[in-house]
């Protein structure tokens, strides 16, 4: 196992900046997830912690010891990329053997590593076959155990599941928490999908654009987001964002005007907030209630559009020109609402955030138990 650090990373292609200055802690044995969209840079801060990518600056540590210009092969890392990369002529065994056989491991030490993987990935009664006659979450496993076999101090994943169906990926993702309980080593994991990173991480990476937006644990960016953007990527469906402008600034929060007339009283600090101020308020679809008697007078009218009906739960659309995207409220399952219908939605103030005209968060006031349990670290 191993502890990383990186100090103020930048990755340039000539002239083009496309990391900046990223700077983060992963401990021993850590389970950590980079997120974020398409083209944010997660994959390619992978490869520079693997050394496929040259890093332009600042400092990658392992155990301590700067591995910059240190190759591949010998920093101790085992990379299991989106395609499974598997010799199609060779059996399971073969393919989880290669880069022992490679590395001029003695044979029995080579059968011994190989069973041992097969066995924690349960794909030990299949070692005799090609990867021809497997599913794709064998064939995953195979990649998985050929890592495995190399006894890394660290494993990268680089989206190992985008290629699998969506029943198969929550399976795979159960597979991936039993491994990271079984063997206990530093985990680095590369995804889109932000169900992937809260069901697994430890803590979470959000990239954008080549930028930490923010590190922390799952519940840690879900009730206390940096900023907008990490309000709108963590949680699904995704937070509700209205915009307006500050009325007041009272002792219990900050109380926002809409452009409908309408206000809403927002749980947070004022900090630096000032009457006249742009702000979004976000409200995430289970707080936010089609005629809340727990809103009081505040909230917005919106007309509304859909239901979608899950089974245990159903998400109702609405429409209003405050929320371009519209709205999302999570409602009891048999509830209806015909298409059209006004009605005004709200939220206590204590379950709201609210963003300044860049985007940060004001800091939310401490009003519920894992908040106070977390107060210092968010």
């Amino acid at each position: 196992m191993a502890s990383l650090t990186l100090r103020n990373i930048s990755k340039r292609y000539e002239e083009t900046e496309v990391m900046r200055n990223i700077n983060l802690d992963i401990n021993d044995g850590e389970f950590v997830v980079f997120v974020g969209p398409s083209g944010c840079g997660k994959s390619t801060l992978m490869r520079m912690i693997a050394g496929l990518e040259d890093i332009s600056g600042g400092d990658l540590m392992i155990d301590n010891a700067r591995v910059n210009e240190l190759a591949p092969a010998k920093r101790g890392i085992a990379m299991v990329f989106q395609s499974y990369a598997l010799y199609p002529h060779m059996t399971l065994y073969d393919n989880m053997a290669f880069g022992l056989k490679l590395a001029g491991e003695k044979k029995p030490a080579i059968d011994a590593a190989v069973k041992n993987a097969a066995k924690i990935l349960h794909i030990d009664h299949l070692l005799d076959r090609k990867p021809k006659a497997l599913s794709g979450g064998q064939r995953q496993r195979v990649a998985i155990g050929r890592a495995i076999t190399r006894k890394p101090k660290v494993f990268l994943f680089d989206e190992p599941l985008s290629n699998l169906d969506a029943a198969l990926r929550v399976k795979m993702r159960l597979e991936f928490a039993r491994l990271h309980d079984d063997l206990k080593t530093t985990m680095i994991y590369v995804t889109h999908d932000q169900v992937e990173a809260m069901t697994l991480a430890d803590k979470i990476v959000v990239l954008s654009a080549g930028n930490i937006e923010q590190v922390g644990t799952p519940n840690a960016l879900y009730h206390a987001p940096a900023n907008r953007f990490v309000a709108g990527f963590i949680g699904s469906p995704k937070m509700n964002f209205l915009s307006g402008t500050i009325a007041a600034v009272q002792s219990n929060g900050v109380l926002v005007k809409y452009a409908t007339g309408e206000t809403q009283l927002v749980g947070v600090l004022s900090g630096n907030a000032k009457v006249g101020d742009a702000v979004t308020v976000g409200i995430r679809p289970e707080h936010l209630q089609p005629n809340s008697a727990e809103a009081g007078d505040y909230g917005v009218s919106a007309s509304t559009m859909t239901v979608e009906t899950l089974g245990d739960a159903a998400y109702l659309y609405a429409e209003t020109d405050i929320a371009p995207d519209g709205l999302i409220a999570r409602i009891p399952p048999l509830e209806k609402h015909p298409r059209g219908q006004q009605l005004k939605f709200g939220t206590a103030p204590d379950h709201c955030h609210l963003f300044n005209a860049e985007g940060q968060a004001y800091t939310r006031n401490v009003v519920d138990s894992w908040q106070r349990e977390h107060a210092t670290a968010a």
